[in-house]
């Protein structure tokens, strides 16, 4: 009734209630052939189907890549609290090269790959990090950001020694405060290995 009359009526309700609402859908499965096989609702499709927008992969459109790097790493930024302003000429060349199997969604993902191990103001996006985001054998799309995050961390201890402060402190290298460093490995349980001889 929302669609086709604009009245809503809540759960256990006796009235409906005129809404004024439009609708915005998607979907990346082929609708007709949903409704040929049964498996999709051909007045629900005609309803939703007033205007529709054909949105071409993101293979065919490589000069939206570019804006779509940026909104990403804008967006990653601030959540993981990165110094990337940029990003390197030859790492965004690799992404227009690229041919976007799993689209906006894979973009997104590397990016987010990428910035969680970046600590340079410029972006770096090697070609194995963009390998490593194919079928099969999908190693880093099925690892966690906990688990990404937590590889930073070690290696850049083992790096300084697992020296936390100071100017050649892990927190410096990482562009963290070391209390917050000592945060992330509290909740990451990260700790360092120490040998039955005393020695790490």
């Amino acid at each position: 009734r929302v669609l086709q009359d604009g009245v809503v009526e809540r759960v256990g309700g006796m009235q409906g209630k005129d809404v004024d609402v439009r609708v915005i859908a998607a979907t990346n499965t082929d609708l007709q052939q949903a409704i040929a096989k049964g498996k999709f609702r051909s007045d629900l499709f005609y309803r939703l189907h007033v205007f529709p927008i054909d949105i071409p992969p993101l293979r065919e459109r490589p000069q939206d890549i570019p804006l779509l790097v940026r909104h990403f790493m804008e967006k990653n930024r601030l959540q993981f609290k990165r110094p990337c302003q940029d990003i390197e000429e030859g790492s965004l060349d690799r992404l227009l090269q690229y041919d976007w199997p799993g689209n906006i969604r894979e973009l997104k993902n590397i990016i987010e790959r990428a910035m969680i191990l970046s600590n340079s103001p410029s972006l770096i996006i090697e070609e194995g990090l963009i390998r490593q985001s194919q079928p099969p054998g999908m190693v880093l799309a099925t690892t966690k950001l906990k688990d990404l995050e937590r590889l930073r961390i070690e290696q850049a201890l083992e790096t300084c020694e697992w020296q936390i402060d100071g100017p050649l402190g892990a927190a410096k290298h990482l562009g963290l405060h070391p209390s917050t460093l000592r945060s992330r490995l509290k909740k990451l349980n990260i700790s360092r290995k120490i040998s039955k001889s005393g020695n790490a």
